[in-house]
């Protein structure tokens, strides 16, 4: 795990479709010290491989690359083109909007384990409601909740074919 000392696991989910043992993807955060008090390091998405039984961590490494963005709650789905990908908020140092991002993943071949295709990840949305992404069952939409201030909320889908830049035949369904 990183950092020295503790850390903090929040936001869990599974995560489908590796050839190897139970993945689930964490918000973390581990602990630094400054000036003598304990401080949380923005949150990062992290993969952890569960032995067997699921009661131990087997192996672990960053879903996502290193960032000073909190990265939090993580969502999963395959597209309508198979593409499995990753849906999650993102909010940048010294704000306090979420951003809605998306981004395929890869399974590493020699072992496994899950990665967010470095240089495909999208801003889908901004000014999001800080709640767990979620998907249409077939992987189609992406719903969010537009954050607004003043007496509404909104709720909208994206298409995830089409944000992912997949040729979709029947996108106008």
């Amino acid at each position: 795990m990183p950092g020295e000392g503790a850390v903090f696991l929040c936001d869990p989910t599974n995560l489908p479709g590796s050839r190897r043992g139970v993945y689930i993807a964490v918000s973390l955060a581990s602990i630094r010290t400054i000036a003598n008090k304990p401080r949380f390091r923005p949150f990062q998405l992290w993969w952890l491989e569960l032995d067997p039984l699921d009661q131990s961590i087997v192996d672990a490494g960053m879903l996502t690359a290193p960032s000073c963005s909190d990265e939090r709650f993580p969502s999963f789905a395959r597209s309508p083109a198979g593409t499995p990908c990753l849906a999650y908020l993102s909010r940048s140092p010294g704000t306090q909007t979420m951003r809605l991002m998306l981004a395929p993943i890869a399974f590493d071949g020699r072992n496994g384990s899950p990665k967010v295709r470095e240089g495909q990840v999208r801003e889908v949305s901004e000014d999001v409601a800080a709640t767990l992404p979620v998907f249409s069952s077939d992987g189609r939409w992406l719903c969010e909740i537009r954050r607004n201030l003043s007496t509404t909320t909104t709720v909208s889908r994206i298409e995830v074919g089409r944000a992912l830049g997949e040729s979709t035949p029947d996108a106008a369904r």
